[in-house]
Order: structure tokens, then sequence, then C-alpha cells
């Protein structure tokens, strides 16, 4: 679970040099841009936390 939730992780900073590539060549506002960063930034944390409380997120062996 937890190689998944890495790749997830660099996944999501490849996302953020794809913002700046946007940015850069104009595609989106910054308003735009902004919003989707601040998502951004929230997946990273939630993926951080879910990589330190992998219990809480493995399933449970059936009975």
């Amino acid at each position: 679970m937890i190689l998944k939730l890495t790749d997830a992780g660099a996944e999501n900073r490849e996302t953020n040099t794809w913002l700046d590539i946007t940015q850069n060549c104009g595609y989106a506002s910054d308003t735009e841009l902004d919003e989707i960063r601040d998502l951004n930034t929230q997946i990273s944390k939630l993926l951080v936390y879910m990589i330190n409380n992998p219990q809480k997120f493995a399933l449970k062996p059936q009975p």
C-alpha cells in the first residue's frame, strides 16, 4: 500500500511541474492556477497522512 501512495505522491509533484508550465505558457489565469494548486496541496497532505498512518486505511482481513 505504501508503495502505491508514494507513487501517487510522485505523480502529485509532477502535477505541480505541469502547473508551472501552464502558468509560464499563459494557458490559465493566476486565479485558476491558485485554486488548482490549493487542491493539489490538500491532496499532498492527505497522501502524507495516509503514508504515515497506513493502519487506518489498510483493508482488514475478513473472518
